[in-house]
């Protein structure tokens, strides 16, 4: 019986000599047989350190390619699969790889690179169609992510990973998996990671329908020509294995990357096979359905919910491009007005509030309270300022719900806003929700600054309205600043400072409405004020006649809504009140901002439709010589108030005969009321009739007329509307044609007299023909306010 040869357990007997000590020739095949054949149970994770080369990773794919039962060969395809699926999804994932390039035979004069060389494998191990000049291992290619080695290309397989990664890329690529590793060297435990099958470890399904064409292009490519055609047909079957595995249904095709050289150089060879796919662009699952006109670019990150939500795993809910919820980089994809947002961060940190109701009259806030039950505070709405990039307030008044949480000390308001998510097949609401804290720090004095818009108008009515004011009272009159204040309301708001004494106002100005307002306390954001949208009546004409009356003392306007019957103009101030401000304390001082600086809330007196002073306050503005007072910020139309005695310095009367520079702001302020009036109506023509004393002499009616077409060219700019001017009249054919057409009456032997503050018109009528008109000097001031004031 011939004697065993003391060897490991193998699969496979291996015969001895019959005599101990007896020597039998063989091949140095009968060392790969053995290799082939010995039995041992290796950890599916075991890294094996102790193969004597430098090229120990290389060969260890060499042998599990070729070697069916080799024993780490799962883990090491699972490994060769991860780096596969990186590369191709690289333009998608925004891996920025780059490859840099090691040619040992340049570098023989250093020892241990001489060493590698020396014990490169067998240029026979090649996939490759033509070897380099200097043979098949001449040049290898080192993959780089974030400074880490990640893999290299290998002529026998294409690509060889590295064993082991540093915690840097942890976040970067699903499917890896990270262990915890003593370091005998510092004395300390370390986090390392290596690639797994990405199959089950987070590949996307939309990746996978990326990588497998991908893949079986790379097949191809390994087939084509081989110099090892053997080894190429074991590189070919892996590939195969993973296309089968990845189950894509019909034929799959991917784009090319564009670029020559995504990986920073030239790969040459086969290797240029390994280049990743073109990013695909995909539709979001989780993209936020904006307000109209908003951006459209805001994406929610919300790896815990989303996935209820939506009825899909986080590796396959797509966020932009065709990158996945499962380890998204939210700093990877920001290159435009993309914005990514986890529930947390639509909030701000703490609530501001009131323990007095109803301070914000020209917020939803205020219902919105009421509604929730919530009867002694006013607050803010404590999200942060990009938020209206996305929502309108008409829609966050839809979408936000407040609740008081009352038991527990402190009490606690409850934020939530829902929201539209494109989802997967079909729409999908999504809610963020915040809980926040009633504490005494956060809580505001009742002293809000007095904050107003006009004009009131929507931004979506058929009149476009472009110019839009808004008051702010910053300081009182005695210098104190107010419990906050506001930013500037619109990205392309114009700020005009006004003082007087220790008050200060702010003026912005803007080409559209401010919709949400940011309140801010000493440079710090504590809510927001989203303002209420008006709310159109649009009537079934489009069109007005307007008649103005334009007299020393008062002016007088009727209109005709289109064939109707003329009726006198019931101004609206079509003024928004956005706070309550100094009117829950001091009264005569809200009366006092609203008057002096914007517009009365209530245009005096109340009841019938009184005519309107000719008159207009410039109160805070430093007056340049010849200066042209622009409206609202430099003048405004004064309402007086009958309870006060007479008027100030900065109102200014007698506009008609001697005041000539403040005319165009007069008109223009009083074009603008009734064009906004119009505009809630929807009005889109507007006919101007006017009418001027026949006292005017040529040059002064020239100038008259040349302000008028002026101050409607303006308003054309502004509003869009059509704005017509009739031939200009006299004052006494105007009124006289009242008479006759309006009231009927026949002008057979007729004189109208017209009295107004500053000169008398009259106008002579035979069988209802002009005879004679003219204008004299002496009216209504003459026939009362001189007479009285030499009585007193």
């Amino acid at each position: 019986m011939p004697f065993q040869p003391l060897l490991p357990k193998t699969s496979t007997d291996f015969r001895g000599g019959d005599k101990p000590g007896t020597w039998i020739d063989g091949t140095v095949n009968l060392f790969r047989d053995l290799g082939d054949t010995l039995e041992f149970d290796a950890g599916i994770n075991t890294e094996i350190n102790s193969v004597p080369s430098p090229w120990s990773r290389p060969l260890q794919f060499i042998s599990a390619f070729k070697n069916a039962n080799y024993p780490s060969r799962d883990w090491l395809i699972a490994q060769y699969r991860g780096l596969l699926a990186t590369l191709a999804l690289a333009e998608n994932l925004r891996l920025d790889i780059t490859v840099s390039s090691v040619q040992l035979p340049d570098l023989q004069d250093n020892q241990f690179a001489k060493c590698i060389w020396g014990l490169r494998p067998r240029d026979e191990d090649s996939v490759l169609s033509i070897n380099p000049d200097q043979g098949a291992w001449s040049e290898i290619f080192l993959f780089e992510l974030d400074g880490v080695v990640i893999g290299m290309t290998s002529p026998a397989t294409l690509i060889c990973p590295t064993g082991y990664f540093p915690h840097q890329i942890k976040s970067r690529i699903s499917w890896l998996k990270w262990e915890t590793v003593y370091n005998q060297k510092y004395g300390r435990n370390d986090e390392l990671g290596f690639f797994q099958d990405p199959i089950q470890n987070g590949l996307a399904a939309n990746h996978k329908n990326i990588l497998s064409p991908w893949l079986a292009d790379l097949r191809n490519a390994v087939l084509n020509n081989p110099i090892n055609a053997d080894l190429s047909g074991n590189v070919a079957r892996i590939l195969d294995e993973f296309i089968d595995q990845l189950n894509v249904r019909g034929d799959g095709r991917y784009q090319p990357c564009e670029q020559p050289t995504p990986f920073g150089m030239p790969l040459g060879h086969k290797f240029t096979a390994l280049h990743p796919a073109a990013a695909v662009i995909q539709d979001s699952h989780v993209k936020v359905i904006p307000s109209r006109g908003r951006n459209d670019e805001l994406y929610i990150i919300d790896p815990r919910n989303l996935p209820g939500i939506l009825g899909i795993p986080t590796r396959d809910i797509n966020v932009i491009g065709s990158a996945p919820l499962e380890n998204f980089d939210p700093n990877l994809h920001r290159g435009g007005n993309e914005r990514f947002a986890t529930p947390r961060d639509f909030f701000l940190d703490e609530l501001y509030y009131s323990e007095t109701p109803g301070l914000l009259p020209g917020s939803w806030l205020d219902q919105t309270v009421r509604t929730a039950k919530i009867d002694n505070l006013t607050i803010l709405l404590p999200f942060h300022s990009w938020v209206q990039d996305y929502f309108s307030s008409e829609d966050l008044e839809r979408n936000v719900s407040i609740r008081l949480i009352d038991s527990g000390h402190p009490r606690k308001i409850s934020i939530s806003l829902t929201m539209q998510l494109s989802g997967v097949e079909r729409r999908v609401p999504y809610t963020v929700r915040q809980d926040f804290d009633l504490i005494p720090e956060n809580r505001l004095s009742d002293d809000y600054p007095t904050i107003a818009l006009w004009p009131n108008l929507p931004s979506n009515g058929a009149v476009q309205w472009t110019e839009f004011f808004l008051l702010e009272s910053v300081s009182d009159q005695v210098g104190v600043s107010y419990s906050f204040q506001i930013q500037q309301p619109t990205d392309d708001g114009i700020l005009t400072n006004r003082l007087i004494g220790q008050e200060s106002y702010h003026y912005w100005k803007s080409n559209q409405r401010p919709d949400i307002l940011e309140a801010q306390k000493d440079g710090r954001l504590i809510g927001m004020i989203p303002l209420k949208t008006p709310q159109l009546a649009p009537g079934a004409i489009d069109t007005w006649a307007v008649g103005v009356d334009f007299g020393t003392s008062f002016t007088n306007i009727y209109m005709r809504k289109g064939n109707q019957n003329p009726e006198p103009f019931q101004l609206n101030p079509a003024l928004l009140k956005v706070t309550l401000g100094s009117e829950v304390k001091f009264k005569a001082f809200h009366d006092h901002i609203y008057r002096d600086f914007f517009i009365p809330d209530v245009l005096e007196p109340l009841g019938n439709v009184p005519p309107m002073s000719t008159a207009i306050t410039t109160l805070g503005w430093q007056e340049p010589v010849n200066g042209v007072a622009q409206c609202m910020t430099e003048a405004r139309i004064y309402y007086p108030n009958l309870s006060f005695g007479k008027f100030s310095q900065s109102v200014k009367t007698n506009i008609k005969w001697e005041n000539f520079k403040y005319q165009k702001p007069f008109l223009s302020f009083l074009v603008r009321l009734i064009s906004a009036q119009a505009a809630m109506e929807n009005v889109q023509t507007i006919e101007w009739s006017i009418s001027y004393p026949s006292a005017f002499s040529r040059a002064e009616l020239n100038q008259y007329r040349v302000t008028w077409q002026d101050v409607l060219n303006d308003i054309k700019g502004i509003t869009g509307q059509t704005h017509t001017l009739n031939p200009l009249q006299t004052e006494s054919i105007a009124f006289s044609k009242y008479f006759a057409d309006i009231l009927g009456q026949t002008m057979v032997h007729t004189t109208c007299i017209d009295v107004g503050g500053g000169t008398s018109d009259l106008s002579i009528w035979r069988n209802n023909e002009l005879i004679h008109q003219a204008s004299v000097p002496f009216a209504g001031r003459d026939m009362f306010h001189n007479l009285l004031r030499s009585k007193l």
